[in-house]
């Protein structure tokens, strides 16, 4: 967040002005410590009410001319990182900043007026007047919306599509089809029992992981089964081994899985239980840096309605999918494990004179059209138990990569803990 912070003030020469004092340096990284200061010194020579395009030759000229190339290139990145997290943050941070700043000329009021200075009548007044300036300052309304301003078509095409601002998949075959994985998406992977979802998705998960940055993570949130088992078959997934092989290198395995996450141990972050509620994923995602969140099961996590959205709960089930909706807006995307009927069962298609092993979007367990309305992308797995090497995937809405709706036969290579859907044998797209 301290990137963010230093983002909101590149934005606004007022709102460095206004609330520069309700910063406390001590609790502040040297790096960002340093950009704050030539954010000041920057507004206190050119009056401008932004940093403009002309922000960095100014540092460089001015406050940073003897850095080395490769010191400048690491101050550059972190600028512009700034000011992506700037526009995507910034509006939560003003809020924050705003109401400590009011806390404090608050707290000194009723100071003065304890030592006896002012009267009661003109502390009444001054609290008034100090409560009607706040209202009007506030930058975000109480219920948690605002005016959508960041900028030109550029600055916002420069947001989605800058590198930093979205996580790849390790499939193929779902990069192909999604697209990356942004700030608001909500994505649902849904099947029958048994089929491969959630070992699909935890190796989407930990790969993820892999591509953050600095304190950054992805989450994964297990409410099925053991959480010993889903952390070894992270383990698994990070390091391409099988079960046999990570016993055989079980004195190194953890060294191994460090260095996949780039020497931060709390990369991959697996929250267990059986009774996660959504107040606990929010203290979470308020004590980590996410990049992704991953739900396996969404509908399960308590708190939103009585014992979880259990099946047939058509308001539950709406309650828990919009608090995923909220999660993705506010803090990173989410990506949503739930089930399919049990017509959707291999056993129950196999039945049938021309059997269709693509699952449609009616076949959401308990869903009707809850789910649907909400995702912003469904990714359905369908399985033939004569040929349990494949899964067939039916991409049933999509709105990341706004194309058609997709199916595709896809080799699944599952002795790895990845459970990959890969195409390096057989891939057919199919209409």
């Amino acid at each position: 967040m301290e990137l963010a912070l230093v983002g909101v003030f590149l934005r606004s020469h007022s709102d460095w002005e206004r609330l520069k004092g309700v910063v406390n340096d001590d609790l502040l990284s040297p790096q960002t410590q340093d950009m704050l200061r030539d954010i000041e010194a920057y507004y206190a020579q050119t009056k401008h009410d932004k940093a403009g395009s002309d922000y960095l030759d100014w540092v460089k000229i001015h406050r940073k001319p003897k850095h080395t190339t490769d010191k400048w290139d690491q101050y550059t990145q972190a600028v512009r990182e700034a000011w992506k997290q700037g526009s995507l943050k910034g509006e939560q941070i003003i809020t924050a900043l705003s109401l400590r700043a009011d806390a404090q000329e608050l707290a000194y009021m009723a100071d003065q007026y304890a030592m006896g200075n002012p009267d009661i009548d003109l502390f009444g007044h001054e609290i008034y007047d100090f409560i009607e300036a706040s209202k009007r300052r506030a930058r975000v309304p109480t219920d948690h919306t605002c005016e959508v301003r960041p900028g030109t078509v550029g600055d916002v095409l420069d947001i989605k599509f800058a590198p930093g601002n979205e996580l790849n998949w390790q499939s193929q075959t779902l990069q192909n089809s999604l697209g990356p994985l942004r700030i608001a998406n909500l994505v649902v992977v849904a099947a029958y029992v048994e089929t491969g979802k959630s070992r699909t998705v935890l190796g989407e998960a930990v790969h993820m992981a892999k591509q953050c940055t600095g304190d950054e993570c992805v989450m994964f949130i297990n409410n099925e089964e053991g959480g010993n088992d889903v952390w070894l078959r992270s383990r698994q997934a990070a390091l391409g081994m099988t079960e046999a092989e990570l016993v055989r290198n079980r004195d190194k395995a953890d060294a191994l899985f460090l260095k996949e996450m780039g020497g931060h141990p709390d990369r991959f972050i697996l929250i267990d239980g059986a009774q996660i509620t959504a107040g606990l994923i929010r203290a979470k995602l308020r004590q980590y840096n996410c990049r992704a969140l991953f739900v396996d099961q969404l509908h399960k996590v308590k708190g939103l309605s009585k014992g979880g959205a259990s099946v047939g709960d058509l308001d539950g089930l709406q309650r828990v999918y919009m608090f995923a909706r909220e999660i993705a807006k506010e803090h990173c995307p989410v990506v949503a494990v739930h089930q399919a009927w049990g017509d959707a069962s291999p056993e129950a298609r196999t039945r049938h004179e021309s059997p269709n092993y693509y699952l449609a979007m009616h076949e959401l367990a308990g869903s009707r059209q809850v789910i649907q309305a909400e995702a912003d992308a469904i990714v359905l797995i369908g399985i033939n138990p004569n040929e349990r090497e494949y899964r067939y995937l039916s991409v049933v809405k999509n709105k990341m990569k706004a194309g058609p709706q997709q199916y595709v036969k896809a080799k699944l290579l599952h002795d790895l803990g990845r459970c990959m859907l890969e195409s390096t044998q057989f891939n057919e797209w199919e209409n």
